[in-house]
């Protein structure tokens, strides 16, 4: 078969029970104590090299680095898959914007800051995809004469021209002509990236032209995902066999094996950060840091509970609403909410994770990373992890080996002004403030 010119893919207590109808909470318990972990020679691969104690790789952890996952619905089954391993548009992309102003970064890693940040609606050339870091250049007079690192959720496709690319999801035949006029010369495989060259319909057929190494050749564009196949909503499989996880974490239950061919809907999507160790005797592996407790479908809770259920979730945190009379919300594996402090109702955005919770004066609610307007009927994300990393760093002198928010407290009416409590890794948290949600921070 004739070799096709494409770019190689690139490749987040009954003692209690008095205190339920009336106080907030503050009070936050340790992390899960956990048994030994997986390790993987990469932080995209789907299976561990091995197991070893968590206090172990914690003291010997050198590099951290994050990588989103996607909770996406196949069918009627939801769960989690590693953006390594999907198709998504900016992927197909050659020319992106920027959503937001960005740090310039080195290397595609949070700690690797240069002085200068990339503006908001930046033009920019996409040079290389790795995991969830884009290398880009900036398409402007006043850009620096370097290129430079950003993650992907920070760009969009931008309109206008682009190097058009393609994906295959099956295998398809490969003719020298647009036409079935002569058996196929060869067959292309199944889930490789294309250059597009040109796209024509030839009676009734849409054909397209990609560059092999003498000569074009044409493929059916039906066995072909364009970026117009893809929003900003959805994403494919890079291959078959994908495992769908129950929790964003390489090792968690497989709900589903995906065919290759789904078009999968995101519904969340959360960071998880991987450190890295060096074993004597395997080099560097990697392993994935979480303080969530991965569980199966069937720990989901029901979607009412009586304060007993509830305690009998172990509690982590606790806040009553200062504007909606009677109104609480607790964090038991789950966000719950209730009007009366007897029954409770599971706001299922949260799966089984624990965050501490604050309510503003205005009834601003703060749950972890999440702030919601209406009581915890929709969300947003108020906290840009990386300006906060970067303060943490500027103002320590070196990146945090962990980040784990353990408690947070809204300061102001508005919920504008915040503090927060972080396990970042030190004999002791690391205490932070904002005034502006998160715009900006500053150690306290």
């Amino acid at each position: 078969m004739q070799k096709l010119i494409s770019r190689p893919y690139i490749s987040a207590s009954t003692a209690m029970l008095s205190l339920l109808a009336t106080a907030v909470i503050v009070t936050f318990g340790p992390p899960t104590a956990a048994a030994d972990i997986p390790v993987y020679l990469k932080h995209d691969s789907r299976f561990p090299s091995g197991l070893h104690p968590k206090t172990w790789l914690e003291a010997r952890t050198t590099e951290t680095q994050i990588q989103r996952w996607f909770r996406v619905v196949s069918g009627k089954t939801y769960g989690w898959l590693a953006e390594d391993h999907v198709l998504s548009q900016i992927k197909l992309t050659s020319i992106a914007r920027t959503i937001r102003e960005e740090p310039d970064r080195s290397a595609p890693q949070m700690d690797s800051l240069r002085t200068t940040r990339i503006p908001k609606d930046s033009q920019v050339i996409l040079l290389e995809i790795l995991g969830s870091w884009s290398r880009i250049r900036v398409l402007s007079e006043t850009a620096p004469n370097h290129d430079s690192w950003i993650l992907n959720e920070a760009l969009v496709r931008n309109k206008g021209n682009q190097i058009q690319r393609g994906f295959t999801f099956q295998e398809t035949p490969l003719r020298l002509a647009p036409n079935f006029k002569k058996p196929p010369h060869d067959r292309f495989p199944a889930f490789k990236e294309i250059a597009i060259l040109n796209t024509i319909q030839a009676d009734g057929v849409s054909w397209i032209e990609v560059q092999a190494e003498q000569s074009s050749v044409w493929l059916e564009r039906k066995n072909i995902w364009l970026s117009q196949d893809l929003s900003d909503g959805t994403v494919r499989p890079l291959q078959s066999g994908l495992e769908l996880r129950s929790s964003p974490l390489p090792h968690a239950d497989v709900l589903k094996r995906l065919d290759g061919t789904e078009t999968l809907k995101i519904v969340d999507s959360k960071y998880l950060r991987w450190g890295k160790v060096k074993i004597p005797e395997h080099g560097s592996l990697w392993w994935p840091i979480s303080e969530d407790k991965t569980e199966g479908p069937d720990a989901i809770p029901p979607l009412k509970l009586s304060t007993e259920d509830l305690v009998g979730r172990n509690i982590y945190d606790m806040a009553l609403s200062p504007s909606v009379p009677g109104l609480r919300f607790a964090s038991a594996r789950g966000l719950f909410r209730s009007r009366d402090g007897i029954e409770w109702s599971i706001i299922p955005k949260f799966d089984s994770d624990n965050y501490p919770i604050s309510v503003a004066k205005n009834g601003l609610l703060f749950v972890g990373p999440y702030v919601s307007a209406d009581n915890g009927e929709k969300f947003e994300q108020w906290i840009r992890w990386d300006r906060l990393i970067e303060t943490i760093k500027r103002g320590t002198g070196s990146p945090p080996m962990k980040l784990r928010l353990s408690a947070l407290k809204s300061v102001d009416d508005d919920g504008n002004a915040m503090e927060l409590v972080l396990d970042v890794g030190r004999s002791k948290p690391v205490r932070i403030g904002t005034s502006d949600r998160g715009l900006t921070w500053k150690l306290l």
